[in-house]
């Protein structure tokens, strides 16, 4: 049954690559959390199997319009980097924390991690194509410009990277922020 799911979700994916440069594909309205329970359910058991806590908490009933099927990609890419870095980082309490939010103009997507933070000598250059802190073989420097990429130019909204600190100013996580112009 899962391998069913990831098989559906990898020819969904190469008909994503296909769409991603037509110009006439049409935008949808959708809520976010919508878009996360997919994701979610995408990646949920690699989640489990390293012993991933995810939790999300959703605080807009907004919606958006766009394009879901690439927002997916976002998110699925953000939630599997920050698995990679729990379990490289050998974190033993992993969590993954998603929050959706609203402001005047915006519905905000918070996806957080307690992986160990990005070294601030790197964070600037996360998003160039072709960086990557992980080695050539598992890693092409790619997600996290292509996600940018979707984020700014396909769905008109932005994404921003921070690091948690705790109270001895040490790094114990990271947390992206997407920020997309919502409907009504």
């Amino acid at each position: 049954r899962g391998i069913l799911k990831q098989t559906e979700h990898l020819s969904k994916t190469i008909d994503d690559f296909r769409d991603f440069f037509r110009p006439d594909k049409k935008a949808e309205e959708v809520r976010l959390e919508t878009v996360m329970s997919e994701a979610e359910k995408i990646i949920g058991k690699s989640l489990q199997s390293n012993a991933i806590q995810l939790h999300l908490e959703n605080k807009s009933d907004y919606t958006v319009e766009t394009y879901s099927r690439e927002l997916l990609q976002v998110y699925i890419n953000l939630l599997k980097n920050a698995k990679e870095a729990l379990v490289e980082n050998r974190i033993q309490e992993r969590k993954i924390e998603v929050s959706i939010s609203d402001d005047a103009k915006h519905i905000i997507t918070t996806i957080c991690d307690n992986g160990g933070g990005i070294d601030d000598a790197i964070i600037n250059k996360i998003y160039e194509p072709y960086f990557s802190t992980k080695d050539e073989k598992t890693g092409t420097g790619l997600g996290l410009y292509m996600s940018k990429t979707i984020i700014e130019k396909h769905l008109h909204g932005t994404i921003d990277v921070s690091n948690i600190k705790d109270a001895q100013d040490r790094y114990i996580g990271v947390c992206f922020t997407i920020s997309l112009p919502r409907k009504g």
